[in-house]
């Protein structure tokens, strides 16, 4: 909690725990709010509160809890390959986050990849369904992709609705390829966004 404070404030200034494989319905009614952390993995073994999993092609491969020492919290959600001549179709979404329309956030995240180049979108929804995830705003796309040491990413959102929003990490490589980790999940608002100008008023000059 101490690495997710400090990230927070870094930040700042420049459920239940379970996987599901079918669809599932958002809860509303349990939005978190700004600023947002969370590690996606609670444990080795376990899922963070409110996190989903959806394997949407039914492989069964599938986002699950590892442990992983160079990770913030030391643990991060992994997916190993999909078999060859198909493709992965599998999604990780965050508990859903209060969001204001206007405002500017900052979302932060950390992932790696293994040897292999891999595809990986990045979205922010208020859908937890597949095919409504996939008309919605795109944070980053990530095509023929590796990183093998983690990186954070920082993007930026200004939703144009108040609402309750989802961070989605989609991840759709072709098979046999390695693996894909993701970490860390940051939401704050940009405190260095510039402010609309909303009105000008002229004042009269003194003569000299």
């Amino acid at each position: 909690m101490a690495a997710a404070t400090a990230l927070i404030a870094a930040a700042a200034s420049y459920s239940a725990n379970s996987t599901n494989d079918a669809v599932p319905q958002a809860d509303e009614s349990n939005a978190a709010s700004v600023p947002y952390y969370s590690a996606a993995a609670a444990t080795a073994s376990q899922i963070a509160g409110g996190w989903t999993v959806i394997d949407a092609n039914g492989d069964n491969k599938k986002f699950e809890p590892v442990s992983e020492y160079a990770a913030l919290t030391g643990t991060a959600m992994k997916i190993s390959w999909a078999a060859s001549g198909t493709y992965h179709d599998d999604y990780l979404i965050s508990p859903a986050v209060h969001l204001s329309a206007g405002t500017e956030y900052k979302i932060g995240y950390t992932w790696k990849t293994g040897s292999d180049k891999e595809k990986t979108t990045y979205y922010i929804s208020k859908s937890v369904v597949p095919e409504e995830i996939k008309n919605s705003t795109v944070l980053h796309d990530y095509d023929e992709f590796s990183m093998t040491s983690y990186k954070q990413d920082w993007d930026t959102f200004t939703p144009a609705e108040d609402g309750d929003y989802h961070f989605v990490v989609y991840v759709h490589s072709a098979g046999y390829r390695y693996y894909v980790y993701y970490a860390d999940l940051t939401m704050v608002v940009n405190m260095f966004a510039s402010a609309a100008v909303t009105a000008l008023e002229a004042t009269a000059g003194v003569n000299r």
